[in-house]
């Protein structure tokens, strides 16, 4: 259970490490790729409530959350579960495709934003490596 929470909270400073990335990259250059966090007007149930800033919050933490336990749990068999490059590789790579489910929004950013699929994919590394750093200091 002690593996099970210091997982959680690893997802949740993460997940506000990346949010303030994404909102610095957004401040520079008023690219508006942090807007996928709170994104779920595409998703069948939550559509209905896609107005809400909280929720969009709260689903955007408990994706952190969620991926963090999943990585872990990916990783324990290989016996990579605290290395840092694993976290980095799989959250690039896994931020680089769900960028495009923006494709079924009308929100911004555009599923052609070059540069916002960049910035993205870029939030994922970060993201990763905070996770990765976290994840061997602390487990």
């Amino acid at each position: 259970m002690a593996v099970f929470l210091k997982l959680v909270l690893t997802g949740i400073v993460s997940g506000v490490v990346f949010t303030a990335i994404l909102k610095f990259i957004r401040l520079v250059t008023g690219n508006k790729a942090n807007m996928l966090f709170y994104n779920i007007n595409y998703i069948p149930i939550l559509k209905h409530w896609s107005h809400s800033r909280l929720l969009g919050r709260l689903f955007h933490y408990s994706c952190c959350m969620a991926s963090v336990v999943i990585m872990y749990l990916l990783l324990v068999p290989f016996g990579y579960e605290t290395e840092i490059l694993a976290y980095v590789i799989i959250s690039t790579f896994g931020g680089s495709i769900l960028y495009f489910l923006t494709h079924l929004s009308k929100a911004p950013p555009a599923s052609d934003d070059y540069m916002a699929w960049l910035y993205w994919t870029l939030g994922h590394a970060i993201f990763g490596a905070c996770v990765g750093c976290m994840v061997h200091l602390l487990i």
